[in-house]
């Protein structure tokens, strides 16, 4: 469920300091609250993948007072929240910021193209730390390659050898990490 909010009540300067009592995702908000709350507002349109610095840095949010039963779950009160986090999909100007909207795995880099045969690195940031899971699908059959098994921290880095046998394309990497989120791409496997 998608939630909008009018942009006539919506405050029009971008506070970058809450109070404490704000900042929570759930501030003031108790089952059958009649009292407010604030929200972050989407003010433009936020691209899957934009880092949660451009968004602060471009003010690509509005702070809002509304009424709890207004609140979406999961709604982000408080900028700082973005540090380290990614867009996880599209947001639309006048939708809730909610933490099912962002990502706190970030690509950092990898390899972008490859032989078949070569060698593959990705690094990834996590926030917070987390264990993480990494899956790559060639043709169909997931790699067993050696290099591809769960680890834990901040910043992970994963290296491994595509197989000689690799045919052609363009294959997925998906990495998991929980609560932390998920990051979805893909490797270039070239012909040998």
């Amino acid at each position: 469920m998608v939630h909008r909010i009018a942009f006539s009540a919506v405050v029009t300067g971008v506070l970058w300091l809450l109070p404490t009592a704000a900042s929570s995702t759930t501030s003031g908000c108790q089952p059958g609250s009649e009292g407010a709350t604030v929200v972050l507002l989407a003010r433009s349109f936020i691209a899957q993948d934009t880092l949660g610095t451009v968004i602060v840095a471009k003010r690509m949010f509005v702070v809002a007072q509304i009424p709890c039963s207004q609140r979406a779950t999961g709604a982000i009160g408080d900028p700082s929240f973005f540090k380290g986090r990614r867009a996880a999909r599209d947001i639309f100007p006048g939708v809730q910021l909610t933490r099912r909207d962002f990502s706190g795995v970030v690509k950092v880099s990898m390899t972008s193209s490859v032989r078949a045969g070569g060698l593959v690195a990705l690094v990834v940031t996590v926030t917070p730390r987390a264990r993480c899971t990494i899956r790559v699908v060639y043709d169909g059959i997931a790699s067993k390659a050696k290099g591809l098994g769960a680890k834990s921290g901040a910043r992970i880095t994963w290296r491994w050898r595509v197989d000689a046998s690799t045919p052609p394309g363009r294959w997925p990497v998906v990495v998991r990490c929980g609560a932390s989120g998920s990051l979805r791409t893909a490797i270039r496997v070239l012909g040998r």
